[in-house]
């Protein structure tokens, strides 16, 4: 063999058949296995687009069931058991007690044991004389301003762009302000009326508002929440009442998905001067971000992504719309905001920032408490803070 010879490249190997086919179908079961993924995760986010629009965006005014027992236990006092584990039967503070013809108020807890709580007892109305099934509700009064707390109110209707929509108007010191509260996701009038006597003590009128979609109120045509992206414009037809029926000052309170509501009505409404104040109690700021807080945790962030792209085809849901935290520099009027940090609906840590980065006058009051239950925690403090914020 010669020098030249020795310099000479060596040549690739040419490969078999054997392993050509191999590769081919290698390459042919990759391409498989990511368009199987792709489909696994298009169907997972058509999944949970499914179950986003059942529990999130469909209009649902079923009561809640009677899930635990309540019996009488002494002068003052009753027994609840056999109830929800962590539910609110369970927990510190003041709730309602809704049973088949009667309602009362429970508060603080006195005894407890395994599988019951032996609570002090107010009955409202009704009798509870037996052991009977029951439950505990949020909202901690009955009925309306009048069950309440004697407050003498008129049921009025308000024009709105899709019809006539109830309200209830609890009159004040004439020439005084007004607050008009708009109340959360599914929920009624009633969540108002745990506000309804610091308001009052003040010397305000009181206008409770619904809107499209609750009982009573029109439906939005597609039959769905748009979480403010539409329901401002009955705000705003409810300030338009307000101002024609006197009101010179207005304060609006917005309850979870009812304060996203109030911040699209100042974003959006030519009205929005009229508002000299605003009260936000676990507001629902940013609706994706909501939808990913709730969602559990075991669902890949690929799914949460496709599954909200589906969703917005699907349900016409304008994502950036809904996201009012984006635009906190823009609110200049003073707010006052009460947010639990136990809630497990609304982000509290969104809207600790978000209270901070508005340039405006904030009040913010942060609680224990779960989601909307800063008053049921402490009635007293809530109640203070929102004297407090109304006399300014």
């Amino acid at each position: 063999m010669n020098a030249g010879a020795a310099s000479e490249a060596v040549p690739p190997p040419v490969p078999s058949a054997a392993w050509t086919r191999w590769a081919r179908r290698a390459a042919i079961g990759g391409a498989a296995a990511a368009g199987v993924a792709a489909i696994g995760i298009l169907a997972a986010g058509w999944y949970f687009a499914t179950e986003l629009d059942r529990q999130g965006l469909r209009i649902d005014h079923s009561p809640d069931a009677f899930d635990l027992t309540a019996a009488p236990a002494g002068d003052g006092v009753i027994r609840l058991s056999d109830g929800p584990a962590g539910g609110g039967w369970t927990t510190d503070g003041t709730y309602g007690l809704e049973w088949a013809g009667g309602y009362g108020q429970v508060t603080a807890i006195r005894a407890r044991g395994e599988g019951w709580v032996e609570r002090d007892f107010r009955p409202m109305e009704g009798t509870l004389t037996t052991a009977t099934a029951a439950r505990v509700d949020g909202f901690a009064f009955p009925t309306d301003p009048a069950h309440a707390f004697g407050y003498e109110f008129n049921e009025v209707a308000i024009a709105g762009e899709l019809g006539a929509m109830p309200a209830w108007l609890v009159p004040g010191i004439p020439g005084e302000g007004w607050v008009i509260f708009v109340h959360g996701q599914n929920a009624n009038r009633r969540e108002a009326l745990r506000s309804l006597r610091a308001v009052h003590d003040a010397g305000l009128t009181s206008l409770v508002i619904t809107y499209r979609n609750d009982e009573g109120a029109p439906r939005n045509p597609d039959e769905r929440l748009h979480y403010g992206e539409t329901e401002w414009r009955d705000l705003d037809a409810a300030v338009t009442f307000a101002r024609e029926h006197g009101a010179r000052r207005i304060v609006v309170n917005g309850f979870s998905m009812g304060g996203g509501i109030a911040l699209a009505f100042l974003l959006h409404s030519e009205q929005a001067g009229a508002v000299s104040g605003v009260i936000l109690d676990a507001p629902m700021l940013d609706f994706r971000e909501t939808v990913e807080f709730r969602a559990p945790a075991a669902v890949p962030v690929a799914v949460l992504r496709v599954g909200e792209w589906i969703a917005g085809m699907r349900f016409d849901i304008d994502w950036g719309a809904t996201d009012y935290a984006a635009r906190a520099r823009e609110y200049r009027v003073p707010m006052l905001i009460l947010q639990g940090n136990s809630d497990t609906r609304v982000p509290p840590a969104k809207t600790r920032a978000f209270a901070a980065a508005v340039p405006g006058p904030v009040t913010f009051v942060e609680t224990g408490a779960g989601h909307v239950r800063s008053w049921n925690e402490d009635p007293a403090r809530y109640e203070s803070a929102l004297a407090t914020f109304l006399a300014k």
